[in-house]
Formats: C-alpha cells, structure tokens, sequence
C-alpha cells in the first residue's frame, strides 16, 4: 500500500496547492490504471498469439508511462498535457484494431472531463474539445462506412473478458475523476471557510483595534478635559484667594483671614487629590504602573486614611468610624489600596452634609476581604450607578458645601480593584446614603507583615 500511495503522489511533494496537488494525483491515478489495463491486454494478446494487437497496448503503455515520469520530475503542465493528448488517437486506433463492438468510444467521456478538470484556460479546452470531438466523430463515420474490419475470430472467444475490461476501466477511471472532483471542491469549501473564518478574526482584531483607538482618544479627550477646566479651576482659584490676601489682608479681620486660609488649605488638598488621581490615571492609561503585592494590614492603611481626613470630616461636622479588625491582613499592592481607600473616603466626605456619618468596616471571607465604605450622604440614582461601573461617565457632581472634582476617583478605584482581580459595587438610593463595597484578596500565609509608619 506504501509503494502504491508513493506512486499515485509522484511530485507532489513540493506543492503546496490542493488542487495542484489532486491534479496530480489524479492522472498519476488514470496512468497507473490504464498502464495495468493495457498491460494485461498485451499479456493476453500475446497469450493468443495476436502479437501486432498487443504492440498496440504497449505503444500506449509507455505513453501512460511517460504521464508520472513527468511529475516526477516536477513538469507538471506537461504531465497534463500527456494524458489529456492521450484519449483522442487511443480511441481511434483501438477502435480501428478492435473493431467498433466494443465501448472504447466511451474512454472520450474520460476525455472530456479531464480538459474541464485539468485546464481553466480557454484555448486549451477548445483544443481539446475539438481533438475529442473529432475522435469521436471519425468512430461514427467509421462505423457508418465500414472503415473499420469485424473483429477477428479468433478474439471472438475472449469477447465477453475484453467487454469486462472495457467497462472496468471506464468505471474506475469515472469513479476516479468524480472522486478528484469531490476532493477539489472540498478542498476548494474547506479554504473558504478557512478564508472566513480568517477575515473574521481579521475583522475582530480590527474592531478591537478600533475600540482601543477609541477608547485611547477617549482617554485623551478626557485628560485635556481634566487639564483645561477641572486642574485648571482650581489653581485660578488658589490665586485668586492668594492675590486677595496679598493685596487686601489689612481690609480682613482675624477671624476673616483664618477662614481664607481655611479654604487655601482644603482647595490645595483637593488639587494636590487631583494631580495624585491624574498622575495614576496617566499611568494607568500608558501601563506605566507595576503592581507589588504584599501582606499589609489593613486597618493600618485605614487609620492613616482616618487622620488625613479628620480635620476636614471636623470641619462639616462628619464622624469617621473606622471598625476594622486591627488583625486583619490583605494581599495589596500598597500604594493602590491607599488610592482606592482615600478616594472612596474623599468622596464620602464630599457628599455627607453637616452632621452625617461615615463608616468603614471590612468582613473576612475565604480567599477575599469585603470592605464597605458607607455614608449618610445625597446618594445616588441606579442610572448614575450603573454609568460608573460601565466606564460611561466620569463626571463629576458638586459636594454639599461646593466641593469640585475631576470624575476621576471612582474611575481609579474601580481599574485599581480590578487590577487586583476584584470587583466593586454600590448600593445608593437618592437621599438615603451611599455603600460602596470592595473587595481585596486575603493575605497568603507570610511571615512578613507591612504597617504603614504612622502619620505625625
């Protein structure tokens, strides 16, 4: 079976196209069935003593013969050009030979479907055509005419086995040519579904290539927003207030002057909040930021968060509680857990009124801690929600008492979170305060554990 599968691919080794290839294969197919055929006709003329018959079958034996030496050697349009010259003077002089009782006017059939096969160019299907066409012709005349002898009496007896012959091998070389045909046109379907499936991967690595050119040009917008108005804002703010105390501080009493520097202090911690939040951004946008996770404890991180903000949470009148477990221990990287940590606080102070509360517990789980950050603030509507965990609007909303921000805090928080392979949630509703929930991993087991130093 090896040598029989050798010699059907004669050539084909160093093609790379299916249909080259099945070409190939098929007349390498037709050469070695009709190379048999034609060999044992000789064997069987020669058997009978009708030698002049089977030089006959031998002249087209080495003409089939000449079919896979080609492709060997790599001529393929030759090779083609072989079998298809051969269908034509075969049937004409087997049929002269043998007279017209057999069906070898049937082989033009082989003929014609091997110049559709083989060829796509228009000359050559005519040429062909044409040559089948007259071989074909010349039989009917030659019958109608008498141009051809009865077969001899002495091949009358084997009669019914060269009948056999006949039809065997126009079966198989049928069967062969429809089997090439199957193969070439599935191959030709596989490549168009490859084909497809292939410009649609192509088209799903350009639309995310489209996203992310959109998605980048939003950043951008964004980021000139940030700069133009809400960076901008209130540094003409701190020097307005600057100027006004320069020029005008004798015009101010004591206590006038303490509450201008009151706001100076609270506008310059809110930009210096902002600039942190744009920095981060930035980096987060260019994957500037490397993560380095480690054991903290939580409530260190917490209380620093406490201290930065009493004396503004003092000022509103805002009670900070902080309730978390002072053994607690998460798997954080630092630096973006205190980001996370302030912002949520800075905006809980931002949209509790006077009087109100603020609470920060967190709850152990298997392989997670929750955090919760709540508020007796303004809260807000599901839609304003469901925009901040879609990333679809980072706008930011005034404070109780006027405070202004960039959009940007809850932006950062949630990317933080997520970076940590978390998620975050709200539970608002309109006037009734605001819960945001986070989670963080839970410390792996380390003999090493991180406290913030504390604040002075």
């Amino acid at each position: 079976m090896n040598y029989l599968l050798r010699y059907i691919n004669l050539g084909t080794e160093k093609l790379t196209e299916k249909n080259k290839i099945e070409t190939v294969r098929l007349f390498n197919t037709l050469a070695l069935v009709g190379g048999l055929i034609h060999l044992l006709i000789f064997w069987i003329f020669f058997f009978i003593d009708l030698t002049p018959f089977g030089y006959v079958n031998l002249f087209f034996l080495f003409w089939l013969a000449l079919v896979p030496i080609l492709n060997f050697h790599q001529r393929f349009k030759l090779a083609v050009f072989t079998g298809n010259a051969l269908f034509a003077p075969m049937v004409v002089i087997l049929s002269i030979v043998y007279s017209g009782a057999h069906h070898i006017e049937d082989f033009i059939f082989i003929g014609f479907a091997l110049t559709f096969f083989s060829y796509t160019k228009t000359r050559f299907l005519i040429f062909f055509t044409t040559l089948n066409f007259l071989a074909y012709f010349f039989i009917i005349a030659a019958r109608n005419f008498e141009w051809i002898s009865p077969t001899p009496a002495s091949l009358i007896p084997y009669d019914p086995v060269l009948q056999a012959i006949n039809i065997v091998s126009i079966l198989i070389a049928m069967s062969a040519i429809l089997y090439s045909i199957n193969r070439h046109y599935r191959n030709l379907s596989n490549d168009l579904k490859i084909s497809a499936q292939q410009l649609k991967l192509k088209t799903l690595v350009v639309e995310q290539s489209l996203e992310e050119v959109r998605k980048a040009n939003a950043s951008k917008l964004k980021l000139l927003k940030v700069i133009s108005h809400d960076l901008r804002g209130p540094f003409t703010g701190l020097l307005g207030l600057t100027e006004l105390m320069e020029q005008q501080y004798d015009r101010y009493s004591k206590e006038e002057m303490v509450e201008m520097l009151r706001m100076l202090s609270d506008s310059s911690k809110n930009t210096l909040m902002l600039i942190e939040n744009l920095v981060q951004w930035s980096k987060l946008q260019s994957d500037g930021i490397m993560m380095e996770r480690k054991n903290l404890r939580l409530a260190s991180i917490t209380k620093q968060i406490v201290q930065i903000y009493t004396n503004m949470a003092v000022q509103k009148r805002i009670r900070i509680v902080n309730e978390v477990d002072e053994l607690l221990m998460v798997n954080a990287d630092e630096n973006m857990l205190m980001l996370i940590v302030r912002n949520l606080v800075n905006n809980a102070l931002k949209f509790t009124p006077e009087g109100g509360e603020i609470r920060i517990n967190a709850t152990p789980k298997r392989r997670y801690v929750r955090i919760d950050i709540s508020d007796t603030g303004a809260g807000m509507s599901p839609e304003k929600i469901n925009a901040i965990l879609q990333n679809s609007d980072n706008t930011s909303v005034t404070g109780t008492m006027g405070e202004k921000g960039s959009g940007l805090g809850l932006l950062l928080c949630k990317e933080f979170i997520e970076k940590h392979n978390c998620r975050m949630y709200i539970s608002s509703n309109k006037g009734e305060g605001t819960i945001v929930t986070f989670t963080i991993p839970a410390a792996k087991p380390d003999t090493t554990i991180h406290t913030l130093a504390p604040t002075v």
